[in-house]
C-alpha cells in the first residue's frame, strides 16, 4: 500500500509541475506578446534596479537586501 500511495504521490506532484511549468510559459509568452505588459515588466525593472543601486540611502531595504 504504501508503494501505491508512493506512486499516486508521485504522478500527482509531475502533475501539478507540469501544469504550473505550463501556466507559466504562457504567461511568459503572453508578456513577450503584449507590447504594454512588456513595458511594465521593464518599467518595473527599472525600479528594482534603480532601488538596488540606491539601498545606502535606504536602511531598511539594505537590511532585507543582505538577508
Amino acid at each position: 500500500m504504501d508503494e501505491t500511495l508512493l506512486t499516486l504521490n508521485t504522478a500527482f506532484a509531475k502533475a501539478i509541475t507540469e501544469v504550473t511549468v505550463e501556466k507559466v510559459t504562457n504567461k511568459i509568452t503572453q508578456i513577450k506578446s503584449n507590447h504594454d505588459l512588456k513595458k511594465q515588466v521593464t518599467d518595473y525593472e527599472q525600479l528594482v534596479n534603480d532601488l538596488l543601486d540606491n539601498k545606502n540611502k535606504f536602511p531598511r531595504l539594505q537590511s532585507k537586501c543582505n538577508t
